[in-house]
């Protein structure tokens, strides 16, 4: 608690020494969103997702959880003359804070609000004879969001490392990383607890105009990441994204085409983001071979399409996502070998300009799996699972478009679901497994800086 306490007075005093300097010198970027809601059943807000889906589907009025921010610190270090190619200097520091905001006083020491550190990095440019940028340390690296589910597509290579970034070789750019991940926790072996191992993983993307080409390649060490002994299999695999980007007037369109194998392929714990973390179910101990051969032979693909655009008196959102799975040869508790597995994803949100402040915003969203891996009374099955969600929402912002900020929102939700997903979504949001729908109402706040 005490370090938390310094290291907020240390922000607060980076924040009042940007006033006195000006943004020059010192930056101060973030992100907020702050909301809460009710159920048609009296309790807080319910949001709805399927078993093993990632990010928040078709987010508006579907994000629970009442406060969630990042708050980034930038030091600059700039050239003395924007004519003379002098080394420059950026360091980032990024903090994110958390909390229901259910009590007037909320702490860490009785986690009613959660402090974690998310970006401690520094970048230097004009430091070689040849155009480039070096980093080390922690950070968001290069991320591609799809807005409308919170889902970052490309898997996240997070950790501490260092790499070189826009490298430039012609018109197109390179940009090289090389990054450590050990997960949270510790693993049960046997009668011994021990360390997860570390993942390393070597990011290469190169760009040309309208196209991007990203291979990851990430290895698991076999080896306790603290004692060094031999526990587990070191296995390895690799993840391939070409993106296409259409720039339109007021927006983009985005084309995603993506495929995953060994530990960036399938997993019967989530929808497969491509992450394949040291936590996610990928890690294998030792002399397993047949958990082995199955993430060795697990493969994933994914095409997606994201479209933003802005119009003389309103504004659309789209996108549609679809991914197939093969699990390599995975057991159900049945004995039975698991099918392929197959996803879609179709949202849309239309929002129209009432006044220059003033617009009214319609979320809607479709997903289906076919063969999703569940858990039914500790048994892994297999089911065909359907989630429809509709969100209408009066917002005030900033301005004009699909990006301004800050917003303020006043919402009412509308989810259904099949039979076959009245388990999991019913028994989470405390309504009756029975029920096959829902509606909550509520408001939310998102601004970013």
């Amino acid at each position: 608690m005490r370090f938390i306490t310094k290291l907020l007075i240390v922000a607060c005093s980076a924040l009042s020494t940007v006033q006195v300097y000006g943004s020059e010198l010192f930056e101060y970027h973030g992100y907020a969103r702050v909301g809460g809601g009710w159920s048609e059943r009296g309790t807080s807000q319910s949001c709805f997702a399927l078993d093993n889906t990632w990010g928040k589907p078709f987010r508006l009025g579907n994000e629970c959880g009442g406060l969630y921010a990042e708050l980034s610190l930038v030091n600059w270090i700039k050239p003395s003359s924007e004519t003379v190619a002098e080394p420059w200097f950026k360091s980032v520091f990024t903090l994110a804070l958390a909390s229901d905001l259910f009590d007037t006083w909320e702490a860490t020491n009785d986690e009613d609000l959660v402090v974690a550190l998310r970006e401690a990095y520094i970048i230097g440019g004009n430091l070689l004879p040849f155009e480039a940028d070096l980093w080390m340390g922690k950070r968001f690296y290069r991320r591609y969001d799809i807005h409308m589910h919170d889902f970052f597509i490309v898997a996240n290579t997070g950790g501490r490392g260092a790499g070189i970034e826009n490298i430039k070789i012609g018109d197109d750019s390179l940009h090289l990383a090389l990054v450590q991940y050990r997960g949270d926790g510790d693993i049960t072996i046997g009668d011994k607890t021990a360390n997860p191992p570390i993942e390393t993983t070597l990011d290469a993307r190169y760009a040309s105009g309208p196209l991007e080409f990203i291979l990851i390649h990430g290895q698991h060490s076999a080896h306790d990441s603290s004692t060094g002994e031999k526990l587990y299999e070191g296995l390895n695999g690799q993840s391939l994204t070409s993106i296409y980007t259409m720039n339109l007037k007021e927006g983009f369109n985005k084309i995603y085409a993506q495929y995953g194998r060994g530990i960036y392929g399938a997993k019967t714990g989530d929808a497969n983001g491509f992450f394949n973390f040291a936590n996610t179910g990928a890690v294998v101990q030792k002399e397993d071979d047949i958990t082995k051969k199955v993430v060795e032979e697990s493969n994933s693909y994914r095409i997606a399409n994201q479209y933003v655009q802005g119009f003389e008196g309103y504004d659309l959102a789209a996108s549609i996502i679809y991914q197939g799975d093969d699990f390599g040869g995975y057991t159900l508790t049945s004995g039975k070998e698991a099918a392929n597995r197959s996803l879609i994803m179709v949202g849309v949100r239309p929002s129209y300009y009432l006044s220059k402040t003033w617009k009214t915003t319609l979320d809607l969203g479709f997903v289906a799996i076919s063969d999703n891996i569940v858990s039914s009374n500790d048994e892994k099955i297999q089911k065909d699972q359907q989630l429809t969600k509709a969100t209408l929402a009066l917002e005030a912002v900033n301005g004009k478009g699909y990006w301004a900020r800050p917003s303020l929102r006043y919402f009412v939700t509308a989810a259904s679901w099949d039979d076959d997903s009245a388990d999991s979504i019913g028994g989470t949001l405390g309504f009756q497994n029975k029920d096959n729908e829902a509606l909550t109402y509520g408001f939310q706040a998102e601004w970013w800086w």
